[in-house]
């Protein structure tokens, strides 16, 4: 996709603006001025008949940040065109299956560089448009408009001197006003390349190709996305509560048939030690702390015979012995441990670089919850590292809270 949109950048970059392209483009748009007006308020036309279709009722925010290749005409001097950075920001509505409706505001300049002197000509100006925009199927857009423009600023930067900017004469610059002819591909969803000439109606001096990524905000989607996310894990909260909670033990297996393997059996048995010293402390803490739901224990080791065996002969005693005796009588489970949040889990955004470890609450196949579901406590608390006993008294109180919060929601 990069090197399609760095291809089509290569290309308009290498065109001089008094090129065959923005020749032929003149031509269009003198010729078609009746017909571009007309054009210009169809989208107005249908937006005064009734449309069934419900996305069309709201309007999408747009952000597009671009280039616009500029030059300046200028009697008897050879000057360059220039590559100058733009923002804009858009109202975007779909009128119909063929037409969209784009209005816009952006931040731009113009200019032009004199080569012999080495000057730079930069006028900077506030641009509102409007954009009736023609669907050639779903993934390419044309668009005619019209852009009135109003100078913020002029200057003239001499050399390389950036202090010496003298300001520049504005009187024939305060406003201008562009019609404007380009299209639109379809990158993927609510991302858009686009390229556009501008035609001057009133200041002939500057000549204008823009070339621009249009980012489109569905908003409304994004709601019905939050909407349902809360859904689901008011659903899962709910079921949690009359559920059973298995938490999984660390065994430091491997690490220990590693040291076991190299002959370094004291360092294994220091290991084994640690650990079942680790989880006695979380299984103690947990029935200290947490009463939000049933609480049960295995080790890592058996967590795939969980519910193979039918929940037997897998969960732990007090001892962190398995005891064939503790039987659980649910098939709905969900489940816990201490790990590295998965950042790129498809429906979390990613919260930093860094790994993150945490308490993690995971569904019946160890896929962990999404947002806004607490499904996680962060071990580290920026200052310093929380213990055992704070990480599970929160997540006990997180849980419950948010069952409160589902609870309420149905009231």
């Amino acid at each position: 996709m990069w090197r399609f949109i760095l291809c089509i950048f290569s290309v308009f970059t290498k065109l001089e603006l008094n090129s065959y392209l923005c020749t032929l483009f003149k031509i269009i748009l003198k010729k078609m001025k009746k017909l571009f007006l007309l054009f210009l308020f169809i989208p107005f036309f249908l937006c005064g008949q009734k449309i069934e279709d419900k996305t069309n009722d709201y309007w999408k925010i747009g952000i597009s940040p671009g280039i616009a290749i500029t030059n300046m005409e200028i009697d008897s001097v050879d000057n360059s065109q220039v590559y100058l950075p733009f923002a804009a920001f858009s109202l975007n509505k779909k009128i119909n299956n063929s037409f969209d409706i784009r209005l816009g505001a952006s931040y731009s300049a113009r200019g032009t560089n004199v080569n012999s002197q080495y000057y730079k000509y930069r006028y900077r100006y506030f641009d509102f448009r409007i954009v009736p925009q023609y669907n050639l199927g779903e993934n390419i857009k044309l668009n005619f408009g019209l852009q009135p423009s109003f100078l913020s600023n002029a200057v003239l930067i001499k050399g390389t001197d950036a202090s010496d900017r003298p300001e520049l004469d504005e009187d024939d610059f305060k406003y201008e006003i562009n019609m404007l002819a380009g299209f639109e591909f379809k990158l993927q969803k609510g991302a858009w390349l686009g390229a556009e000439y501008l035609y001057p109606l009133t200041n002939r001096k500057f000549q204008n190709i823009r070339i621009s990524l249009n980012f489109i905000i569905d908003q409304n989607s994004l709601n019905e996305n939050l909407t349902k996310n809360k859904e689901i894990s008011y659903k899962q909260i709910k079921e949690m509560k009359n559920a059973v909670l298995v938490v999984r033990l660390k065994s430091s297996s491997n690490k220990i048939k590693a040291l076991k393997e190299k002959g370094d059996f004291d360092m294994a048995k220091k290991v084994e030690q640690e650990q079942r010293k680790e989880n006695l402390e979380i299984l103690r803490t947990f029935k200290k702390h947490f009463d939000f739901c049933k609480v049960y224990f295995v080790s890592n080791k058996n967590t795939a015979e969980v519910k193979k065996n039918g929940f037997k002969n897998v969960f732990l005693n007090d001892s962190l012995v398995i005891d064939k005796n503790i039987i659980v009588k649910t098939n709905k489970i969900f489940v816990a441990e201490f790990g590295i949040i998965d950042q790129q889990e498809e429906g979390n955004p990613v919260i930093s670089d860094a790994e993150i470890h945490a308490l993690i609450i995971k569904n019946e196949n160890f896929k962990q919850l999404h947002t806004p579901f607490p499904f996680y406590v962060n071990i580290n608390d920026f200052i310093d590292e929380r213990k055992v006993e704070e990480v599970i008294w929160l997540m006990n109180k997180n849980l419950h809270s948010y069952y409160k919060l589902a609870m309420n929601e149905d009231k």
